[in-house]
This record gives C-alpha cells, sequence and structure tokens, in this order.
C-alpha cells in the first residue's frame, strides 16, 4: 500500500476528494453514528495540508458534521440539493447547510431532479441563501444525471436561471458568488 496516497492523487492533478458512501440513500440514511472509513482510509488533516477540497455530498448527516469538525479548511458539498424542499439522503438539511455555512463552506446545488423537484432551482438557490448566507452558495448541474429542469435542461439554458436570479433582485456581484465565486473562495 502506497504511504502517501493523498499526495499521489495531488500530483496527478486531483483537487477535490469525495468521501466514501454507498450509492444507496437508504445506507446512506442508516449510516449515522461515524463518519465512513475515517479511521482507515481519510486522513482530513492530510488533504487540508495538500490544499485539497473536501467533497460531502456523497456522505450521511453524521459524516458531514464530524468532517466539518476534523478540516482547518471550508469544506464543499459539491453537487447537493435542499432537503426541505426534496427528500433525498444526497439533500442537505437546514442544520447541515448552517454548519456548512459556518465553517466557511459551500453547497453546490444541483440541477438534477433526482435531488429536486421538476423545475424549482431558482426556489431551491433563494432557499439556500436565505438559511446559509450568499458566500455559502453555488450551482452545479449535474447535467450528465438527467438535466430536467424546465427552463435548465443543459449548459446552453444556464442563462435562464441568470435571468431569474436577475429578476429577483440580485445584482452582478451577488450572481458572480453562486456561479462560481464562491467556490472557487474555498
Amino acid at each position: 500500500m502506497m504511504r502517501y496516497p493523498h499526495l499521489m492523487l495531488v500530483l496527478l492533478g486531483l483537487s477535490s476528494f469525495s468521501l466514501p458512501a454507498d450509492v444507496s440513500e437508504d445506507a446512506a440514511r442508516a449510516i449515522h453514528s461515524r463518519l465512513i472509513t475515517l479511521d482507515s482510509h481519510v486522513d482530513i488533516a492530510r488533504m487540508n495540508q495538500l490544499g485539497m477540497m473536501v467533497d460531502v455530498s456523497h456522505s450521511s448527516e453524521q459524516c458531514l458534521l464530524q468532517t466539518i469538525k476534523l478540516s482547518i479548511a471550508p469544506i464543499i458539498a459539491s453537487h447537493s440539493g435542499v432537503g426541505a424542499m426534496a427528500d433525498s439522503a444526497r439533500n442537505l438539511t437546514d442544520e447541515q447547510m448552517i454548519a456548512l455555512a459556518d465553517s466557511g463552506g459551500v453547497l453546490q446545488l444541483v440541477a438534477y431532479t433526482g435531488f429536486i423537484k421538476p423545475d424549482p432551482a431558482r426556489d431551491q438557490v433563494v432557499y439556500a441563501i436565505n438559511i446559509m448566507g450568499i458566500d455559502h452558495v453555488g450551482i452545479s448541474s449535474d447535467f450528465d444525471g438527467g438535466g430536467e429542469l424546465r427552463g435548465w435542461r443543459d449548459a446552453s439554458e444556464s442563462f435562464n436561471l441568470t435571468q431569474e436570479l436577475l429578476t429577483r433582485g440580485y445584482d452582478e456581484e451577488q450572481i458572480s458568488k453562486i456561479w462560481g465565486g464562491n467556490l472557487l473562495r474555498v
């Protein structure tokens, strides 16, 4: 076994790492008492030292909360949704969203109907901003997993979401944060 696997990942160009979890929602919900494989496979401190982003989108609720406590750098949920708007193990509860924001992290909201309702991407963004603040919300697409949202089925329709945010009163600086500035900060 390699002595410094995280360093090899960085040398190969990997800048983020998603904590492991079973892909089934039932399994993700069942894992609630400890951080998955932390002791044997994931060294959060070493990932922080190497400048890797720690991604918790595929993690259980307790895994996310424990990762926040262990990480000295902000973490991300690269492609999750708002749990209050759609029930999915991938989506974050309000408690998780607040903890993520309090730690400086970013929730990248996904545009996939498997994790959100068919057309509320704009509502999901507004909800997350109300819970977390403008500096902790971003947008991801996950179009390879679906992209079935009315008005934002693929990248060519991304302007529709931007236009909706402008209509709702967000300015260019705020929209810039949502479309990537917040993630780049991490």
